[in-house]
C-alpha cells in the first residue's frame, strides 16, 4: 500500500469504490465521506477498491492512518468520526 505524507504526518486514506460516470464513488455512503472531507479541507489519498472483503465487516468506504483501520462508515455511524484532529 502507497502512504500519502501530508508533512511529518501520516495522511488519511479513503478507501472506496470505484468512480462511475465522473463521480467520485459510486456509492452514496463512500461519495458522502468523500464530499464531507473535501468541504472540511482535510487532506487525505483516496483509493478506489473493488474488493471489499478485506475491509472491516466487509464493506465501504472504510478509512485508514499509516497501518491503523480508522472507520467503516454505516448509515449509523457519524461521519465526524473520520475527523483527523
Amino acid at each position: 500500500m502507497k502512504q500519502a505524507s501530508c508533512g511529518d504526518d501520516i495522511m488519511l486514506t479513503l478507501y472506496s469504490y470505484p468512480e462511475l460516470f465522473g463521480v467520485a464513488d459510486n456509492n452514496g455512503y463512500g461519495l458522502k465521506v468523500f464530499a464531507f472531507l473535501r468541504l472540511a479541507g482535510v487532506p487525505f489519498w483516496h483509493e478506489h477498491i473493488f474488493d471489499a472483503s478485506s475491509a472491516p465487516r466487509g464493506q465501504l468506504p472504510t478509512s485508514s492512518m499509516g497501518e491503523r483501520r480508522l472507520a467503516t462508515v454505516t448509515p449509523s455511524s457519524p461521519i465526524s468520526s473520520l475527523s483527523t484532529g
